[in-house]
């Protein structure tokens, strides 16, 4: 494949990402078994989260259903508690403020914290809600084994919402103010502070889109199996892709790299400078046209001159 061929085909796999994985978490056909019922959701908390407690059990159950299909999940396991923490709670003061919500899969426990504003990558609680109920069934499908948190945390976004021009934006960004970006980088960057956190979420969002585009929607469910027999993730992703996870992401970063050669170019002051002197021309050549029409208008109101009469 040429260098241009590649661009072509990163363009479609990575911005045609929000098209082709709109439903993936409504029940798309994966592999695997088909299950029939979500895992229990059980809600408790203090008077002053009752309204979120209600509004949380409003969720779409068929969207449940549709993450375990992804991860590769048949039956829903044990009931997954969900504790809405309100900031006077001692596991408030000890999460950043910036952080709406975790779980812990080896519990099968989800914190939310009711007082906060969801933050990228989620828009709403019932986002944080779909996010962290995917990690707890990412740990069942693995069986508690080690998964990367940057696969954990795509497979999560991938649940949650479609990826679009923020997520695009985003990653973009990052490629821009800083070094390339590997996987270990981006589990590190998690560890980080909010916009280090932020970048490696789109980073993880946008390379398991990729993965999930070029290798199929069962990919995770596939992976999930391999590592629940023991088998360490890096060797289960060459099972399943037939590819090293590093030749993978030079794939990826090659196939994206269009983005990051086009957006400075066309911010530059360079390109800003043509485009006003365009504009400007236009304009020019506009007033110009206008100018004649009017002058052709008024010629036409004018009405022709009578000859004179003639004295003999």
């Amino acid at each position: 494949m040429t260098l241009r061929r590649a661009h072509i085909a990163g363009i479609a796999l990575v911005l045609g990402a929000g098209l082709a994985l709109t439903t993936l978490a409504e029940g798309q056909r994966l592999d695997g078994d088909r299950p029939t019922r979500p895992p229990e959701l059980i809600v408790s908390g203090g008077p002053d989260t009752s309204a979120m407690a209600r509004r949380l059990e409003r969720y779409d159950a068929e969207r449940l259903v549709g993450i375990m299909r992804m991860v590769g999940i048949g039956e829903p396991g044990l009931p997954i508690s969900i504790h809405l923490a309100a900031e006077e709670d001692s596991l408030a003061s000890a999460t950043p403020t910036w952080v709406a919500g975790y779980a812990v899969g080896s519990d099968a426990r989800i914190v939310l914290f009711p007082g906060r504003t969801p933050a990228y990558p989620d828009d709403s609680f019932e986002d944080v809600l779909l996010h962290e109920v995917t990690h707890v069934l990412v740990y069942r499908a693995a069986h508690g084994r080690f998964v990367p948190r940057w696969f954990n945390e795509g497979l999560a976004m991938t649940a949650e919402r479609v990826w679009g021009l923020e997520d695009r934006v985003r990653l973009t960004a990052g490629r821009l103010v800083g070094p390339s970006l590997g996987p270990a980088d981006v589990d590190e960057l998690f560890a980080g502070d909010r916009a280090s956190v932020a970048r490696a979420y789109a980073w993880s969002g946008a390379f398991v889109r990729y993965l999930l585009l070029r290798h199929g929607p069962e990919i995770g469910a596939r992976m999930l199996r391999e590592v629940a027999t023991g088998t360490p993730f890096d060797t289960a992703f060459m099972t399943v892709t037939r590819r090293s996870l590093d030749r993978t992401v030079d794939d990826f970063g090659n196939e994206t790299a269009l983005w990051n050669r086009w957006i400075p170019f066309l911010t530059s002051t360079v390109v800003l400078w043509i485009g006003i002197t365009f504009l400007a021309l236009y304009a020019f050549r506009r007033r110009q046209a206008s100018r004649q029409a009017q002058r052709q208008a008024w010629d036409d109101m004018d009405p022709p001159e009578e000859p004179s009469a003639t004295v003999h």
